[in-house]
């Protein structure tokens, strides 16, 4: 298995962090959308039924800032980690995974049972 090449990672950042960007452009709109929705709502259904549903639509319109900051802060990162470079990683790295011929990976792996010190 081949790395990528920087500059294509790099490219891939900045392709996802435009994404993530114009994904939290769109949940600003629709929490705008919720919000106008909720002031509508309280000024023409006053009665409990009425409260009830703005408050449904409140937590549907919290629940969407909440996704608006994720998607902005994700574009954020996926920009600084663009502008500061990609490391490839190690092809040694990762978990060392045993195979079918029943020896350790490493040796002195495993469980070990606790034991008091001889006398």
């Amino acid at each position: 298995m081949t790395s990528p090449e920087p500059d294509a990672a790099a490219e891939e950042l900045d392709e996802a962090a435009r994404l993530l960007g114009s994904y939290a452009g769109e949940l600003r709109e629709a929490c705008a959308s919720v919000r106008a929705l909720l002031a509508d709502v309280a000024a023409d259904w006053p009665d409990p039924t009425g409260a009830a549903w703005v408050d449904r639509a409140d937590l549907l319109r919290r629940d969407l800032d909440r996704h608006t900051d994720d998607a902005a802060d994700l574009a954020a990162r996926a920009t600084r980690a663009a502008v500061d470079g990609v490391r490839t990683a190690d092809p040694a790295s990762g978990p060392l995974l045993a195979g079918t011929d029943a020896r350790r990976v490493q040796p002195g792996t495993g469980m070990r049972i606790a034991t008091l010190p001889e006398r």
